[in-house]
């Protein structure tokens, strides 16, 4: 039976804008488009993922007026302005409000998410990398996306939530009529295979993340999930590993380890069976399970005294391997904007900050001690225990 396609439905003050756009994401999901003052709640009972446009001001029917630089010109003190949402968000919260009392309409849940040129007037001093998914925590909705980067990777993001939504919405739906119904719902969501000789481990991980698995019960509670799995989970170090978190597992160059992946190398067809495909599996790019990958490695080199090696040697056989880092305890460090390195480091090298956002389930992030000495931001993000070690020259 052939899946339903996802609905989009985008709200925009200037709609023709984003036809291009709209077409541009194919015809693997039902697109609609329009402003703000056409949005009926059969526009929202149908939609998996509504895209609000942060700056309405093309909206004459609201009674507000803006100048050509988008500048408010009408008095809001002499008027009421209950009726009035002053921006996107406003605008998506009333809408999830008139879905709440519309509930018996939808289908599913309904995903709410920015789709704006001007998210940089809501994250403020926010580090870029980090502005969408805090955006969204602190303003009740599931995600936060840049116009300017139009392209595959948002493109992929917009279709890979809407489609995260609907199956969410079908996994709990149809979860009473599995054979395997007392499986806890989130093992479905995740995907995880039960058979696996590394559940136990894995799930005992996800669980060590404060899953939401008491208060995501019914729709649309269930979103809940997808907040869990795109704000808490797939952008840290958890019980998944992103391609340079499994780089520096194997002590392998990124770059290699990215090549390999993408050719469907020996690297990728070994850790195959760790590889994520849950919910949302392909919001961020490949993410691979740590239970899987420590299980995979294990069965590959328990007899070995140098398992970095044997490790290779079973992956590539007599062909040529990937030489191996000689870095012995590789770290993924964060930049001054907590972006990521292109390559790893030297553990030795290294102290450990806590961002602001980072979860304390997540494995540690770390800093260059180089970069933290030249760097306020960094120094004000380290550990107390490690500042002596930033201050030793």
């Amino acid at each position: 039976m052939k899946k339903p396609l996802s609905n989009i439905l985008f709200i925009d003050d200037q709609p023709d804008q984003l036809r291009l756009f709209a077409k541009n994401l194919g015809t693997s999901v039902v697109v609609k488009i329009c402003s703000p003052e056409a949005v009926t709640v059969n526009d929202l009972a149908n939609a998996d993922l509504v895209l609000v446009d942060y700056q309405i001001t093309h909206w004459p029917e609201r009674g507000l007026q803006f100048d050509d630089s988008d500048q408010l010109l009408t008095d809001v003190r002499a008027i009421g302005i209950s009726r009035q949402p002053a921006d996107g968000l406003a605008l998506t919260a009333v809408l999830r409000s008139h879905l709440g009392h519309f509930h018996s309409l939808s289908k599913g849940p309904t995903a709410f998410a920015l789709h704006s040129a001007h998210l940089a007037d809501l994250a403020g001093n926010l580090p870029a990398q980090r502005a969408p998914q805090i955006i969204a925590r602190a303003n009740n909705i599931e995600w936060a996306f840049e116009k300017a980067p139009a392209g595959i990777d948002l493109s992929r993001k917009i279709i890979s939530l809407a489609d995260g939504i609907r199956d969410i919405g079908n996994i709990t739906k149809n979860l009473t009529k599995a054979k395997d119904k007392d499986v806890p719902c989130l093992v479905h969501i995740l995907g995880i295979k039960v058979r696996l000789p590394w559940f136990k481990a894995a799930w005992k991980d996800v669980i060590n993340c404060h899953p939401p698995i008491h208060q995501a019960t019914t729709s649309p509670e269930t979103l809940l999930y997808a907040r869990w799995i795109l704000t808490r989970i797939l952008p840290y170090p958890c019980f998944l590993y992103d391609t340079k978190y499994l780089a520096a597992r194997l002590r392998i160059d990124i770059a290699h380890l990215t090549e390999d992946i993408e050719n469907g190398g020996p690297i990728s067809r070994v850790f195959k069976e760790a590889l994520y495909s849950g919910v949302l599996s392909g919001f961020f790019g490949p993410r691979w399970w740590r239970a899987g990958v420590d299980q995979i490695i294990w069965d590959l080199t328990k007899d070995s005294e140098t398992p970095a090696v044997r490790l290779m040697s079973k992956i590539f056989g007599k062909r040529k391997s990937i030489e191996l880092s000689p870095i012995k305890n590789p770290v993924i460090c964060l930049d001054s904007e907590l972006k990521q390195h292109e390559y790893f480091s030297d553990l030795e090298k290294c102290v450990r900050i806590q961002p602001d956002d980072w979860p304390s389930y997540a494995d540690g992030a770390w800093a260059l001690i180089e970069e933290v000495r030249n760097s306020p931001e960094l120094n004000a993000l380290v550990y107390i225990v490690d500042q002596e070690r930033v201050g030793a020259q």
